[in-house]
Protein backbone atom coordinates (compact mmCIF):
# COMPACT_ATOMS: atom_id res chain seq x y z
CA UNK A 1 0.00 0.00 0.00
CA UNK A 2 0.66 3.59 -0.65
CA UNK A 3 2.41 5.32 2.42
CA UNK A 4 4.10 8.27 0.92
CA UNK A 5 4.18 10.46 -2.21
CA UNK A 6 6.69 13.43 -2.32
CA UNK A 7 9.49 15.25 -4.54
CA UNK A 8 12.83 16.15 -3.65
CA UNK A 9 15.89 17.82 -5.27
CA UNK A 10 18.02 15.28 -5.89
CA UNK A 11 21.57 16.29 -4.33
CA UNK A 12 21.07 13.88 -1.39
CA UNK A 13 18.81 11.12 -0.73
CA UNK A 14 15.68 11.51 0.83
CA UNK A 15 13.21 9.34 3.52
CA UNK A 16 10.85 10.16 5.89
CA UNK A 17 11.55 8.98 9.56
CA UNK A 18 9.40 6.08 10.53
CA UNK A 19 8.90 4.09 13.77
CA UNK A 20 11.57 1.97 14.34
CA UNK A 21 9.75 -1.44 13.80
CA UNK A 22 8.36 0.14 9.84
CA UNK A 23 9.64 -1.73 7.34
CA UNK A 24 9.26 -0.52 3.50
CA UNK A 25 8.53 -3.10 1.08
CA UNK A 26 9.90 -0.77 -1.98
CA UNK A 27 9.62 2.65 -3.09
CA UNK A 28 9.75 3.67 -7.08
CA UNK A 29 11.57 6.91 -8.24
CA UNK A 30 10.48 8.80 -11.68
CA UNK A 31 13.26 11.40 -12.41
CA UNK A 32 11.90 14.54 -13.72
CA UNK A 33 13.58 17.47 -14.79
CA UNK A 34 15.79 20.13 -12.95
CA UNK A 35 17.19 17.18 -11.16
CA UNK A 36 14.21 16.28 -9.32
CA UNK A 37 12.98 13.24 -7.96
CA UNK A 38 9.01 11.62 -7.57
CA UNK A 39 9.11 9.24 -4.76
CA UNK A 40 6.81 6.69 -3.54
CA UNK A 41 7.18 4.48 -0.76
CA UNK A 42 5.26 1.45 0.06
CA UNK A 43 4.71 -0.94 2.41
CA UNK A 44 2.26 -3.58 3.67
CA UNK A 45 1.93 -2.30 7.38
CA UNK A 46 0.43 1.16 8.16
CA UNK A 47 3.72 3.37 10.12
CA UNK A 48 2.79 4.85 13.39
CA UNK A 49 5.05 7.56 13.36
CA UNK A 50 6.60 9.50 9.88
CA UNK A 51 8.04 12.92 9.73
CA UNK A 52 10.37 14.77 7.67
CA UNK A 53 11.80 16.99 9.98
CA UNK A 54 14.81 19.37 8.70
CA UNK A 55 15.26 17.41 5.09
CA UNK A 56 16.04 20.82 3.30
CA UNK A 57 15.71 19.38 -0.33
CA UNK A 58 12.07 18.39 -0.17
CA UNK A 59 10.33 20.39 -2.19
CA UNK A 60 6.59 19.03 -2.36
CA UNK A 61 4.84 16.19 -0.10
CA UNK A 62 1.29 14.28 -1.54
CA UNK A 63 0.24 11.74 0.29
CA UNK A 64 0.71 10.49 3.51
CA UNK A 65 -0.93 7.12 5.14
CA UNK A 66 -1.37 8.84 8.79
CA UNK A 67 -4.43 6.13 9.76
CA UNK A 68 -2.36 5.07 12.33
CA UNK A 69 -0.42 8.31 13.69
CA UNK A 70 -1.49 10.32 16.48
CA UNK A 71 0.87 13.18 16.03
CA UNK A 72 2.09 15.29 14.03
CA UNK A 73 4.77 17.39 15.81
CA UNK A 74 7.71 18.88 13.81
CA UNK A 75 7.23 16.96 11.35
CA UNK A 76 7.93 19.04 8.54
CA UNK A 77 9.69 21.85 10.80
CA UNK A 78 12.78 23.31 8.82
CA UNK A 79 11.93 22.13 5.65
CA UNK A 80 12.93 25.22 4.01
CA UNK A 81 12.63 24.55 0.71
CA UNK A 82 9.55 22.61 1.02
CA UNK A 83 6.83 24.85 -1.15
CA UNK A 84 4.03 22.47 -1.68
CA UNK A 85 1.88 19.87 0.12
CA UNK A 86 -1.58 18.11 -0.98
CA UNK A 87 -2.72 17.45 2.22
CA UNK A 88 -6.48 16.70 0.08
CA UNK A 89 -6.42 12.93 0.98
CA UNK A 90 -4.52 12.59 4.42
CA UNK A 91 -6.88 11.15 7.24
CA UNK A 92 -5.61 12.96 10.33
CA UNK A 93 -8.72 12.09 12.32
CA UNK A 94 -6.07 10.29 15.06
CA UNK A 95 -4.01 13.33 15.14
CA UNK A 96 -3.43 15.08 18.38
CA UNK A 97 -1.23 17.58 18.30
CA UNK A 98 0.21 20.16 15.25
CA UNK A 99 2.52 21.22 17.72
CA UNK A 100 5.42 22.81 15.05
CA UNK A 101 4.23 20.79 12.20
CA UNK A 102 5.41 23.20 9.51
CA UNK A 103 7.61 25.65 11.83
CA UNK A 104 10.00 27.14 9.15
CA UNK A 105 8.76 26.39 6.49
CA UNK A 106 9.56 29.45 4.98
CA UNK A 107 8.95 28.88 1.25
CA UNK A 108 5.79 27.36 2.21
CA UNK A 109 3.09 28.94 -0.37
CA UNK A 110 0.15 26.27 -0.12
CA UNK A 111 -1.35 23.60 1.88
CA UNK A 112 -4.22 21.79 -0.18
CA UNK A 113 -7.41 20.71 1.35
CA UNK A 114 -6.44 21.91 4.90
CA UNK A 115 -9.64 23.85 5.51
CA UNK A 116 -11.57 20.13 5.18
CA UNK A 117 -9.40 18.66 7.86
CA UNK A 118 -11.17 15.72 10.52
CA UNK A 119 -9.23 17.94 12.99
CA UNK A 120 -11.95 15.90 16.15
CA UNK A 121 -8.60 14.35 18.03
CA UNK A 122 -6.71 17.66 17.82
CA UNK A 123 -5.61 18.50 22.26
CA UNK A 124 -6.76 14.79 23.06
CA UNK A 125 -4.58 14.35 25.62
CA UNK A 126 -1.91 17.11 24.35
CA UNK A 127 -2.88 21.32 24.63
CA UNK A 128 0.47 21.89 22.47
CA UNK A 129 -1.95 21.15 19.61
CA UNK A 130 -1.45 24.40 17.73
CA UNK A 131 1.77 25.95 19.61
CA UNK A 132 3.71 27.65 16.67
CA UNK A 133 2.35 25.08 13.97
CA UNK A 134 2.56 27.77 10.79
CA UNK A 135 5.27 29.79 12.70
CA UNK A 136 7.71 31.49 10.05
CA UNK A 137 5.77 30.25 7.31
CA UNK A 138 6.90 33.38 5.70
CA UNK A 139 5.47 32.91 1.74
CA UNK A 140 2.03 31.76 3.44
CA UNK A 141 -0.77 34.21 2.00
CA UNK A 142 -3.78 32.27 3.23
CA UNK A 143 -4.64 30.22 5.90
CA UNK A 144 -7.91 28.24 6.06
CA UNK A 145 -8.64 26.26 8.81
CA UNK A 146 -12.68 27.10 8.64
CA UNK A 147 -14.16 23.73 8.66
CA UNK A 148 -11.65 22.61 11.81
CA UNK A 149 -13.39 21.23 14.49
CA UNK A 150 -11.70 21.12 17.38
CA UNK A 151 -13.25 19.02 20.79
CA UNK A 152 -10.20 19.42 23.38
CA UNK A 153 -9.09 22.37 25.01
CA UNK A 154 -5.55 23.75 23.42
CA UNK A 155 -2.85 26.00 23.29
CA UNK A 156 -2.62 28.85 20.23
CA UNK A 157 0.69 30.17 21.74
CA UNK A 158 2.55 31.28 18.32
CA UNK A 159 0.29 29.46 15.96
CA UNK A 160 1.00 31.92 13.01
CA UNK A 161 4.25 34.00 14.52
CA UNK A 162 5.76 35.45 11.71
CA UNK A 163 3.79 34.57 9.06
CA UNK A 164 4.80 37.98 7.19
CA UNK A 165 3.11 37.73 4.02
CA UNK A 166 -0.13 36.35 5.49
CA UNK A 167 -3.50 38.68 4.73
CA UNK A 168 -5.83 36.40 5.86
CA UNK A 169 -6.76 33.56 8.39
CA UNK A 170 -9.67 31.76 8.72
CA UNK A 171 -9.98 29.93 11.99
CA UNK A 172 -11.57 27.36 13.28
CA UNK A 173 -15.18 27.21 13.33
CA UNK A 174 -15.35 25.21 16.80
CA UNK A 175 -12.26 25.46 19.27
CA UNK A 176 -11.25 26.33 22.57
CA UNK A 177 -8.41 28.08 23.26
CA UNK A 178 -6.60 29.38 26.74
CA UNK A 179 -3.57 30.59 25.27
CA UNK A 180 -3.29 32.91 23.14
CA UNK A 181 0.47 34.14 23.34
CA UNK A 182 1.96 35.99 20.70
CA UNK A 183 -0.48 33.95 18.05
CA UNK A 184 -0.37 36.93 15.47
CA UNK A 185 2.57 38.61 15.83
CA UNK A 186 4.73 39.55 13.71
CA UNK A 187 2.27 39.22 10.74
CA UNK A 188 2.63 42.35 9.38
CA UNK A 189 0.84 42.07 5.93
CA UNK A 190 -2.16 40.59 8.06
CA UNK A 191 -5.48 41.89 7.48
CA UNK A 192 -8.66 40.15 8.68
CA UNK A 193 -8.84 37.31 10.86
CA UNK A 194 -12.18 35.48 10.42
CA UNK A 195 -13.44 33.99 14.05
CA UNK A 196 -11.77 35.81 16.61
CA UNK A 197 -15.10 36.32 18.69
CA UNK A 198 -14.82 32.60 18.90
CA UNK A 199 -12.04 33.34 21.38
CA UNK A 200 -13.66 33.26 24.70
CA UNK A 201 -12.00 31.44 27.45
CA UNK A 202 -8.46 32.75 28.15
CA UNK A 203 -6.89 32.13 30.94
CA UNK A 204 -5.13 35.05 32.78
CA UNK A 205 -2.20 36.96 30.99
CA UNK A 206 -2.38 34.42 28.06
CA UNK A 207 -2.83 37.01 25.45
CA UNK A 208 0.85 38.78 25.80
CA UNK A 209 1.52 39.65 22.24
CA UNK A 210 -1.26 38.66 20.54
CA UNK A 211 -0.94 41.18 17.73
CA UNK A 212 2.68 42.63 18.07
CA UNK A 213 3.88 43.91 15.07
CA UNK A 214 0.67 43.29 12.89
CA UNK A 215 1.09 46.56 11.20
CA UNK A 216 -1.49 46.03 8.69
Amino acid sequence: MLVADYKFINDTDVLPSFNPEFIISEYIDENLENNIVHRKIYADVLPTHIGFTGITNLIECGYLALDNVTTLTQAFSECKNLQLIDGTDWNVSGITTFDMTFCYCTNLTDIIGIENWNTANLGNGNSRALVATFGFCSSLKTINLSNWEVNYTISCNSTFTTCTQVTEIFLPKKFSPINILAMFQNCNSLVEIHGLERITHLTSGSNRRTFENCHS
